[in-house]
């Protein structure tokens, strides 16, 4: 029998905290992360998939959705693109729909 601690997260998933049911995410099943921004992260190593390798979350998304810091080969390009491009029409950072 396998030791379930040693199985890889197969399941991320973000949920506002008044959407949050024992239902859907069971708490034998997964694991909860409560922020103070009313979400809480939900991991599971059981969910049916294969494992979760990487991702990334931010607090504000770009208004250009073209940041990619595995694109970039030096420490310069590395700075660069972990910053929000200006949008060439607005002039705008960040998506104001994120405000």
């Amino acid at each position: 029998m396998t030791d379930a601690t040693l199985c890889p997260i197969t399941f991320v998933g973000f949920v506002a905290n008044n959407n949050l049911n024992n239902n859907d995410y069971p708490p034998a099943d997964y694991t909860r992360t409560v922020f103070s921004t009313g979400v809480t992260m939900v991991t599971s190593k059981n969910y049916d998939a294969l494992p979760v390798t990487s991702f990334a979350f931010e607090s504000q998304p770009c208004m250009l959705n073209s940041v990619s810091v595995s694109g970039a080969h030096y420490m310069l390009d590395r700075n660069q693109y972990t910053a929000c491009p200006r949008e060439p029409i607005t002039g705008v950072f960040y998506d104001p729909r994120y405000y």
